[in-house]
């Protein structure tokens, strides 16, 4: 699932819209949405309510986009439990996301367009025999004017990027941009974040392991000693080898295995719809073989209340171990 923006219905009230897509194994599902963000064991008894029916929540089968009432900006969490055909309990999932008016202003500037070298999804689906294999090309980059050092690359993995050359490349409706968060520039992480892209296996999630550290409860400065987060330097921004992951269903799988991941800033260009010419015809793809950290057991698809609008998809992944 996806938090896919504002709209504004015609009875002028704001919306949150949020996209989701349910397993093939899913014949139905309950939800509820909940202010603030909740701890794992909040959602638990929030799932436990939904199943027992002591909370009240909304039942939808298959794909949707849904658009929750809200006025006030803050953090709201949509807790979900799903069901297969003989109506029996299989998973309780969540999403926390940020809401902000409509009204608000934008605080996104762009900065123009950085070079972006992918040793995240390119390395995982491409022969590549050195660093000096990887792709690189550009992507429009924003930075928070109120958070400074807040970084948001704009569709790095859309159609109109370097993806759109592959050939049988899906791309999952709306924006998907990547957030990183240099705001300590020795702390850098990266939180689970959908791609939007699908290679032939499944929507591509990306994710750091500083990020995951933290959503498992560990203070930044726990993160920055086991040396897993990225930094940001010289308008430069990199992660260490193998300290990013890409996620597919429910397993994740080494990303960044030379260390050549990168956000290059120092020479920014204006904005433009211009994209790479590499040559496609010269690459080969391989079958995707990457080095598996782990089943994961605990694979949340996330739902949300309100009003259909569209449809899209998002990994959400817990409780692994790295």
């Amino acid at each position: 699932m996806t938090n896919k923006g504002n709209y504004i219905d015609l009875d002028k009230q704001d919306n949150a819209v949020i996209g989701f897509v349910a397993g093939t194994d899913v014949d139905f599902y309950r939800y509820v949405l909940v202010a603030g963000a909740l701890s794992d064991n909040e959602i638990d008894k929030v799932a436990n309510g939904i199943i027992d029916g002591s909370i009240e929540s909304a039942e939808v089968k298959g794909n949707n986009s849904i658009a929750f009432p809200l006025s006030e900006a803050g953090k709201y969490t949509v807790v979900a439990v799903t069901y297969n055909e003989n109506e029996e309990v299989q998973l309780h999932n969540a999403l926390i996301f940020d809401f902000e008016p409509a009204g608000k202003p934008n605080p996104w500037v762009s900065l123009g367009n950085c070079g972006y070298t992918d040793d995240f999804v390119f390395t995982s689906y491409f022969e590549t025999e050195s660093a000096d294999d990887v792709a690189s090309y550009p992507v429009e980059i924003y930075e928070n004017k109120e958070q400074p050092g807040m970084f948001r690359l704009q569709n790095p993995y859309g159609p109109e990027s370097f993806y759109g050359e592959v050939e049988g490349a899906v791309f999952a409706d709306g924006n998907h941009n990547i957030v990183i968060n240099a705001t300590d520039p020795e702390g850098v992480y990266i939180e689970l974040q959908s791609t939007g892209l699908d290679l032939g296996d499944a929507e591509i999630g990306i994710y750091s392991m500083a990020g995951y550290y933290l959503d498992e409860g560990k203070t930044l400065e726990e993160v920055k000693v086991a040396g897993v987060c990225g930094t940001y330097k010289n308008n430069i921004i990199t992660f260490p080898k193998e300290a990013l992951a890409i996620v597919l269903g429910e397993k994740m799988y080494k990303a960044n295995i030379y260390g050549a991941w990168k956000i290059d800033m120092n020479a920014l260009q204006k904005t433009n719809r211009s994209v790479s010419t590499f040559n496609w015809n010269s690459l080969q793809k391989s079958v995707f073989a990457g080095n598996s950290l782990m089943s994961v057991p605990d694979y949340r698809i996330m739902h949300v209340r309100g009003q259909k609008v569209d449809t899209q998809r998002v990994v959400k992944v817990r409780n692994f171990k790295y």
